[in-house]
């Protein structure tokens, strides 16, 4: 669906009861970026039916296959994170998510967190996050959030 024109809001909506999607670029696509908030919160509704787990946009990409994804010094927004947050829900593949210098918000990352958490089938082991301000108080609410999941993952600050 790149270098297309489409409503975000009908992609949104046709996310959360289409079970067959697994990829989606939506590169150069005007007005994508206000969407991603949307897409984001439906792709981690409980009841979504979305099976999305690969990626491409402007703000960042999720391939088929990649195990590591660096989106180091890319100033991340709540939109992206949601969606990245979306996609980790069903992604087997990543191993290794760098957000050094990405401007995180403690509750994005707990949300993070819990996602890895629920999803059993999660590969990733190491996320790095050095370089956010944000986080710099909230370190050890973030191990706690870890290690009450039981979630066997690395965090580097």
């Amino acid at each position: 669906m790149s270098n297309t024109a489409f409503d975000g809001a009908a992609l949104a909506r046709a996310l959360e009861v289409n079970s067959s999607l697994r990829s989606l670029d939506v590169r150069h696509v005007t007005g994508m970026a206000d969407s991603l908030e949307n897409i984001g919160s439906i792709l981690l509704k409980p009841e979504s039916k979305s099976n999305l787990a690969y990626f491409r946009s402007d703000a960042f990409q999720v391939l088929e296959g990649e195990t590591v994804i660096s989106l180091r010094e890319r100033p991340m927004v709540k939109g992206a994170m949601l969606v990245l947050s979306g996609l980790l829900r069903r992604n087997r593949d990543v191993q290794e998510l760098d957000l050094a210098a990405t401007g995180l918000r403690l509750d994005w990352v707990v949300a993070l967190i819990e996602v890895l958490a629920n999803n059993l089938q999660s590969a990733v082991t190491t996320v790095y996050m050095p370089f956010n301000p944000l986080l710099e108080s909230g370190q050890a609410t973030l191990v706690s959030a870890a290690e009450k999941s039981s979630l066997k993952i690395t965090m580097h600050f």
